[in-house]
């Protein structure tokens, strides 16, 4: 073949090729004209699948048109509705969610809270009453009681403190000084027995070793032959090589 034959028949091909792709583009199926396919539906990204078009959702073997109610718009899916702002799903129907006074809507989807002051009661916000010497808590829903004041039912009583006595790091509670205890709402001073002393809680009292608590005394530990002071230094114990019999030591 010459070469004006090959360039003729080159011409020829690339003409044939070029009409055949203005005529069938690649991914030229259209909706409902994919051959096996339902109407409103495209092929899958992969594989030879098939997936309804934006709007319409499967069932079973064809693409449904979506539904969308009254206060209702096309999710981002496009295959679910969703409802406008304060308007809540029920059944098939987007219904208006009724914000009550002193409200405000603090979702997309529409739900309330009471503004700070007020708290949700019956499906609506009522005024959080606080009493004197109370203040709204971060919540703004409850109160609690300023500081050197304690929450009696539904007041803020004072808080009397007595001599020895502090407010705790709360505000809310009495707590004694050292040398002191709570008793009956006010501070006591601790009473140290001869042979004791103060322990290191500062509220209570321990006998010196040898010692051992008596009812509010300390009485000396009577130590028998052949036995020595525990650890503790309030009971004893027998010497190594001799055994407890009848509350005396006596050897092995």
């Amino acid at each position: 073949m010459n070469e004006g034959n090959r360039g003729g028949s080159l011409a020829a091909r690339i003409l044939l090729f070029s009409i055949t792709f203005i005529a069938f583009p690649i991914g030229a199926a259209t909706s409902g004209e994919v051959p096996g396919h339902p109407t409103n539906s495209h092929p899958a990204t992969y594989g030879d699948r098939w997936e309804c078009n934006h709007g319409y959702e499967r069932h079973r073997e064809v693409c449904v048109a979506v539904k969308i109610p009254a206060n209702g718009f096309l999710g981002a899916s496009g295959r679910e509705w969703e409802c406008n702002r304060r308007y809540r799903k029920a059944g098939d129907t987007c219904i208006e969610i009724v914000v009550p006074n002193n409200g405000f809507t603090y979702t997309s989807s529409g739900d309330w809270k009471c503004d700070r002051g007020y708290r949700k009661e019956a499906g609506a916000c009522v005024a959080v009453l606080v009493p004197k010497n109370a203040y709204l808590d971060s919540s703004g829903t409850h109160w609690s009681c300023a500081r050197g004041f304690r929450k009696e039912v539904e007041k803020c009583n004072l808080i009397e403190i007595p001599a020895g006595g502090y407010l705790s790091s709360s505000g809310r509670e009495l707590n004694c000084e050292h040398g002191y205890r709570i008793a009956n709402e006010t501070c006591e001073s601790v009473m140290i027995p001869i042979n004791g002393y103060l322990d290191t809680t500062g509220r209570d009292w321990s006998c010196e070793r040898g010692y051992k608590k008596d009812q509010g005394s300390c009485r000396v530990v009577e130590v028998p032959s052949g036995a020595h002071l525990d650890y503790l230094g309030d009971r004893w114990a027998c010497d190594i090589g001799l055994r407890l019999d009848a509350m005396l030591c006596v050897r092995e």
